[in-house]
């Protein structure tokens, strides 16, 4: 007997950024990730619109989309933080 209470977990992300160059950039950095889910057990979609960028996760479990939202959300802040520090760089 299947005790699972939960199907699926969805869960959707929106950013806003300065410009649509940054979105682009982020978006670039970020889309082999959503191409890869070693245990199939969360499916994730990257969409662009404009200076916003679209993730969405539909995970099989809470721990799986703990996890997935978790490294999206780390790997968009990293991704942001670079691109601040390179423009800093750039502009001295």
């Amino acid at each position: 007997m299947d005790n699972q209470v939960i199907d699926n977990i969805l869960i959707s992300m929106k950013f806003r950024f300065k410009n649509q160059e940054i979105t682009q950039k982020i978006y670039d950095s970020l889309v082999l990730e959503s191409k890869y889910d070693p245990n199939e057990r969360a499916k994730t979609t990257i969409t662009l619109e404009e200076t916003s960028l679209i993730i969405n996760i539909d995970a099989k479990d809470s721990v799986s989309a703990r996890a997935a939202s978790n490294s999206f959300l780390k790997w968009v802040n990293l991704s942001e933080q670079i691109l601040d520090f390179v423009e800093d760089v750039t502009e001295t």
